[in-house]
Formats: C-alpha cells, structure tokens, sequence
C-alpha cells in the first residue's frame, strides 16, 4: 500500500502542468480527506483498503505539489 503515493505523483505533477497547481492540491486534499472518512467508517477490510487507496492518491498529490512548490520559491 505504500507505493500509492509514488505511483501517483509523477501523474499528479504532470496533471498540474495542464490543469494548474492550485486545482490539483485541492483535488488530493478532498481525495486524501474522502480517504481518511471512508477509512474512518469502515466496517471491513475492503472498504478500509479502498479508502486507503484513495488516501494515497491524495498522500502522494499533497506531497508532490507542495514539496515542488517548495523547491520553486
């Protein structure tokens, strides 16, 4: 489950090159945020993985924006 985030950020960095930075940190954080609800109401394993992977998605957009962001500056 960890490689999630990794896979995700080279597509979320490029996403952000035709989309825009600011609408891709917001799509991760509403994905990482949904993640961690579904993690939170979870009744099985399923649905505890699947917002698990849907965390990582936004994990991995939220690290690659803002760790970039800060290279830039």
């Amino acid at each position: 489950m960890t490689n999630i985030p990794l896979v995700f950020q080279p597509v979320i960095a490029s996403l952000s090159d035709i989309f825009g930075r600011r609408e891709l940190l917001l799509f991760s954080t509403v994905s990482f945020t949904v993640g961690s609800i579904v993690c939170a109401l979870s009744h099985t394993v399923v649905q505890m993985l699947a917002g698990r992977v849907v965390q990582g998605i936004g994990g991995g957009g939220i690290v690659c924006l803002t760790v970039g962001r800060a290279f830039c500056l």
